[in-house]
């Protein structure tokens, strides 16, 4: 047999994986946050799910970043989404809409579909349209950022507003639980 015959189908096999791979960075994804839940892609997502778990929707991180103990931050940066882990367990999500916010956030801004509850939420939702959503408890402390919460999901949200008053940054934090979930 020859060698052409013999790397064939370990070329196929790395062609394949590689395009899975590269498929599932690129696409486009669909993130909602409402009262049934956090979910991406329709996958419920919540701090029992583990980075590997999360990876099978989005993929693996385009890159890695170590903190203290065993928390990183694993940055999509195709996709403009950062997961920060501790333990191997999803304790944070972060979905950028604009780009050059903070050092080590992703390259590009998220381009999928983001809503809470049944409304699109995109750069160019108001921090007016943020505060006429129904059915959550909401506090914002000042004007760069307000903080969502549903009565029956325990994750959190904050939402960054631009200088404009524009949504900047979504950040989801699953390890935080609500006083009404007490």
């Amino acid at each position: 047999m020859s060698i052409l015959k013999k790397s064939f189908p370990i070329s196929i096999l790395f062609f394949c994986c590689f395009t899975l791979t590269a498929f599932a960075q690129t696409k486009s994804h669909t993130i909602v946050y409402s009262e049934e839940g956090f979910t991406i892609d329709g996958v419920v997502i919540n701090s029992g799910k583990t980075v590997k778990q999360v990876e099978r929707i989005l993929g693996v991180e385009g890159r890695k970043q170590k903190f203290a103990g065993n928390a990183y931050a694993h940055v999509y940066d195709e996709l403009g989404i950062t997961l920060f882990s501790n333990n191997k367990k999803i304790e944070s999500l972060t979905i950028n809409l604009v780009t050059g916010l903070e050092e080590g956030a992703p390259d590009k801004a998220y381009t999928g579909t983001f809503k809470i509850n049944d409304v699109t939420i995109s750069k160019t939702t108001t921090r007016e349209n943020i505060y006429a959503l129904k059915n959550i408890d909401m506090h914002c402390p000042g004007t760069s950022f307000c903080e969502i919460q549903m009565y029956r999901n325990p994750a959190t949200a904050m939402i960054g507003f631009t200088k404009e008053g524009t949504v900047s940054v979504i950040n989801f934090i699953f390890t935080h639980i609500h006083a009404s979930h007490k």
